[in-house]
């Protein structure tokens, strides 16, 4: 065991650092993700705002086409009123082409009343094209300096798997596996040592024995109460002597 402790915990380290920068790495992508779905959000918003615009628009259109064909229906009715010749179809006519006028007059009051509504709008899709140009701007500066800090982090990530698959060799499968084992369950350190007689990972208190038996550094020692791998590290009166 004496051989195998040091490489363990370079082993240990190595595996700690690639699961420090790993989880730096995936929130970085979060963080990406999130200013992504953001940003797709103020976009739904502006196409929705875009076609609100179009429908006022549209609205203007039928209104100019229903006052043009107003127009023309007064234009025909004066027509036929200058050829009657009784008074009482005179009148009638009268009454048809005081109508259209009051209907023409209500379509372009109402038109007005849209291209006031029109004008608001356009403001307000200048003003959001505006933010979502400055946004996506941002966003584009912000994917590209994550894409870089995460291309480093992988860049480091992949020469710690390089020197771990160099270690990996000098340990047996069985102390790997039961290595491998508490790491990924504890995520954390799997190889601890002993303080004052208290297992270094989980705090709880070992037994006399087992802190000889670590201190022998002659098998694999494995505490009682988290499964970790222990062993004795000399404080510093004990290194003195």
């Amino acid at each position: 065991m004496q051989e195998k402790l040091p490489i363990l915990l370079a082993l240990q380290e190595l595996d700690l650092q690639i699961r420090s920068l790993t989880v730096k790495k995936k929130a970085l992508e979060e963080i990406l993700s999130e200013e992504k779905a953001r940003f797709t959000a103020h976009l739904e918003n502006f196409e929705r705002e875009k076609s609100k615009l179009k429908k006022f628009q549209s609205a203007i259109k039928e209104y100019e086409v229903e006052e043009e064909s107003l127009q023309e229906r007064r234009r025909k009715l004066e027509e036929q009123q200058a050829a009657v010749k009784t008074n009482q179809e005179y009148k009638a006519l009268n009454k048809e082409i005081l109508d259209t006028c009051a209907h023409v007059d209500r379509t372009e009051e109402a038109m007005l009343k849209k291209l006031e509504e029109i004008d608001v709008e356009k403001e307000r899709h200048r003003e959001l094209e505006n933010q979502l140009k400055a946004e996506e701007e941002k966003l584009n500066q912000n994917v590209s300096r994550v894409e870089l800090e995460a291309k480093e982090l992988e860049a480091q990530i992949s020469e710690l798997d390089r020197k771990r698959e160099e270690i990996i060799p000098a340990i047996d499968r069985s102390t790997l596996r039961t290595y491998q084992k508490v790491l990924n369950r504890t995520g954390g350190p799997a190889v601890v040592p002993i303080n004052n007689r208290s297992c270094g990972g989980c705090h709880l208190s070992v037994t006399a024995q087992i802190e000889n038996l670590t201190r022998r550094n002659e098998e694999l020692i494995i505490c009682e109460n988290c499964s970790r791998i222990l062993y004795y590290k000399e404080t510093d009166s004990e290194e003195g002597e």
